[in-house]
């Protein structure tokens, strides 16, 4: 017999400020085993974190774009104008540790411009 409850997501309870933004490490390691245990194909692995395909997408060439992505859903804004206000400050911020990620975003958010 299946459990019909609904178990939280990583974004479910990250956004409810249970969870820090490194605890999703924990929740990769539980889909990870999951799909072990499971000999058929698991769900894909943004829906068991909770996220839409697109901020998977965000999170995996920046994982500081986490308090963003709930910004985004917050405010119901797009996260493509999120992410471009993103980008837009850590320019403004010019700090040399945010350049790959600076990078990995434009390059992203340009795909998705041309997709």
């Amino acid at each position: 017999m299946s459990n019909s409850l609904k178990q939280p997501t990583f974004m479910d309870l990250y956004s409810g400020g249970y969870l820090m933004a490194d605890e999703i490490d924990d929740f990769i390691d539980r889909w990870h085993e999951e799909a072990k245990v499971v000999e058929t194909d698991s769900i894909p692995i943004n829906e068991f974190l909770g996220m839409t395909r697109d901020e998977y997408e965000a999170w995996v060439h920046d994982a500081s774009v986490l308090p963003h992505i709930v910004r985004a859903r917050m405010s119901h804004a797009s996260l493509d104008a999120v992410m471009h206000e993103h980008v837009d400050n850590m320019l403004l911020a010019a700090r040399a540790d945010n350049q790959t990620a600076i990078k990995a975003l434009g390059k992203w958010l340009e795909r998705r411009r041309t997709a």
